[in-house]
C-alpha cells in the first residue's frame, strides 16, 4: 500500500504488514546535507492505543528489543510516540523470511540444502545465545526468552545475513506486561511441550522451536502436524498442543538427513528440557561442525546466492517484518494463510486431564499465526530435490509491498543449467 505520509520525524512510505496489534511501515528519515536513512516503522493502531494490555507488549518488545545489539537480531532504532500512537523504528532488513522461502520452494517441489539449512540455524542460535546471555549495566542477567522462535521470525536477506525479528513476546526478567496464567502466546507449531502446556519457560524453549524450525527447512514438512483433511480448527489446535506435549513426532531416519543434523534434531526436539542441549552455543556448535564435515560451502556468500535463485532476486522495497501480535480479532496481515483467533482450549483435552496438572483451569489461546500444518499436503508431492546454489543467477526487476516470486520450474532450472555449462 502506497502512501507518503508525515508521521514525527519520518515519512511512512508505504505499509508492507498488518496484524491485529500493530501496523508495519517502510519510512524514510532525513536530515541536514541530504541525510537520508531507510528504516522501518512500528506503529500500534489508534483503536488499541488505551489497550493496556496491548501497549504494555508493545512497549515490552522495545524495552527488550532496544538492549540487544547483536548482527543476529534486528536493531531497535528508537521508541517513540507521535499524537497518541507508541511507535518503534526499527532496522531495514532488504530480504525475506524463512517462511516465505519455505513456502516457495515447497511449491517447486524443493528443500534447502542441508548445510544452508545448518548455516541459517546457526546463525539464528548465535543470536539468540547473545539474547539469552544477556546483561544489563548493572550485571543481572535479564534471562531473555523469546518465545516465538518460527520461519516468520528469522530473516534472511539478499546478502545472506541471518537475523531474528519480533521480540513481541519475549520474556524477560523486567517486563511489565507478564503472561497471564493460562494463556498461550506463540504459533502453535513451533511450541516447545511446556509452552504448550503453559509452563514456565527458559532458553531451553528457544532451543527445541529452532529443532522445530531446522527439521521442516531439512524434511520440508513440521515435525508436528494434524494429519488428514483440515477439520474444525478448535479441534485441530487441542490435537496439535497433544501431539507436541507428548513430543509425538518422527525423528528423520538415517540417511533422511545428515547423521550431525539428525543429532541435533534429536537432540533437540525432546520431551524433557533437561534432556536437550541447553544452551544454544552448544546448538551452534553442533551446527558448525555438521557445516564443516558436509561437501556444500554453507558460507553466507551461498546462502545469498541461493535465496536470490528461490525467489527470483527482484528488488525489495519493503522488509518482512512481523506485525502479528497476539491478537483479539483476526488479522488483516497478507502474509499468512490463516487468520489470527482468540480461541478457549481446555487443557485437560491438551493434556489427556492427567491428575494434578497445572492447567486444569480451561487456557485462553492467543495466537498470532497457528499455522496449522494440515495445510501442507504430503500426499503425490513430487520428490524434493536442491537448488544448486552455486549456479549463477539471473535477476529480475520488480518493486512491490512483498516480493514478487517468480516459480522456477524444471525448465529454468535446466535453462541455468545449460547456461552454466556454456560459460
Amino acid at each position: 500500500m502506497a502512501i507518503e505520509v508525515r508521521f514525527g520525524r519520518y515519512q511512512l512510505l508505504h505499509r508492507i504488514a498488518q496484524g491485529g496489534m500493530a501496523e508495519v511501515y517502510l519510512a524514510q528519515q532525513t536530515g541536514p546535507a541530504g541525510f537520508s536513512k531507510r528504516l522501518v516503522i512500528k506503529k500500534i493502531h489508534p483503536h488499541l492505543a488505551h489497550n493496556e494490555e496491548f501497549v504494555g507488549m508493545f512497549l515490552d518488545e522495545a524495552r527488550v528489543a532496544a538492549q540487544l545489539n547483536h548482527p543476529n537480531i534486528a536493531q531497535i532504532y528508537e521508541l517513540g510516540e507521535d499524537e497518541g500512537q507508541y511507535y518503534i523504528a526499527m532496522e531495514f532488513i532488504d530480504g525475506w523470511n524463512l517462511r516465505q522461502l519455505n513456502k516457495k520452494l515447497r511449491r517447486m517441489g524443493m528443500r534447502i540444502p542441508p548445510e544452508l539449512g545448518a548455516r541459517i540455524a546457526a546463525e539464528t542460535c548465535a543470536g539468540l545465545d547473545y539474547a539469552h546471555r544477556f546483561k544489563d549495566p548493572s550485571g543481572r542477567n535479564l534471562r531473555i526468552v523469546h518465545r516465538d522462535i518460527s520461519p516468520q521470525n528469522i530473516m534472511i536477506s539478499r546478502d545472506g545475513v541471518v537475523k531474528v525479528i519480533d521480540f513481541g513476546i519475549a520474556k524477560a526478567a523486567t517486563n511489565q506486561q507478564l503472561t497471564q496464567g493460562n494463556v498461550l502466546k506463540g504459533k502453535f507449531s513451533y511450541m516447545s511441550p511446556e509452552q504448550a502446556a503453559g509452563k514456565k519457560l527458559d532458553r531451553r524453549s528457544d532451543i527445541f522451536s529452532l529443532g522445530v524450525v531446522l527439521f521442516e527447512m531439512l524434511m520440508g514438512e513440521k515435525p508436528f502436524r494434524v494429519p488428514g483433511p483440515v477439520g474444525k480448527r478448535r479441534s485441530d489446535n487441542t490435537e496439535l498442543l497433544r501431539r507436541i506435549t507428548r513430543c509425538d513426532f518422527r525423528l528423520p531416519e538415517p540417511g533422511e538427513v545428515p547423521d550431525l543434523l539428525r543429532e541435533v534434531i534429536r537432540q533437540t526436539i525432546t520431551l524433557h528440557r533437561q534432556d536437550r542441549l541447553q544452551t544454544a552455543r552448544a546448538m551452534r556448535d553442533m551446527l558448525e561442525d555438521a557445516v564443516e564435515r558436509m561437501p556444500g560451502p554453507g558460507s553466507a556468500r551461498q546462502l545469498a546466492r541461493f535465496i536470490a535463485q528461490a525467489m527470483g532476486d527482484q528488488p525489495l522495497e519493503g522488509v518482512q517484518v512481523s506485525a502479528s501480535f497476539p491478537s483479539l480479532e483476526p488479522s488483516q496481515s497478507k502474509d499468512t494463510a490463516d487468520p489470527q483467533a482468540t480461541q478457549i482450549v481446555s487443557a485437560r483435552r491438551v493434556s489427556g486431564g492427567s491428575k494434578g496438572h497445572p492447567l486444569d483451569a480451561p487456557t485462553q489461546v492467543l495466537a498470532g499465526d497457528r499455522d496449522i500444518p494440515t495445510r501442507i499436503r504430503v500426499s503425490n508431492r513430487p520428490e524434493p530435490s536442491f537448488i544448486d546454489a552455486t549456479l549463477p543467477h539471473s535477476t529480475a526487476q520488480g518493486i512491490g509491498v512483498a516480493p514478487v516470486v517468480i516459480t522456477m520450474v524444471a525448465g529454468s532450472l535446466l535453462g541455468l543449467l545449460l547456461a552454466y555449462l556454456t560459460l
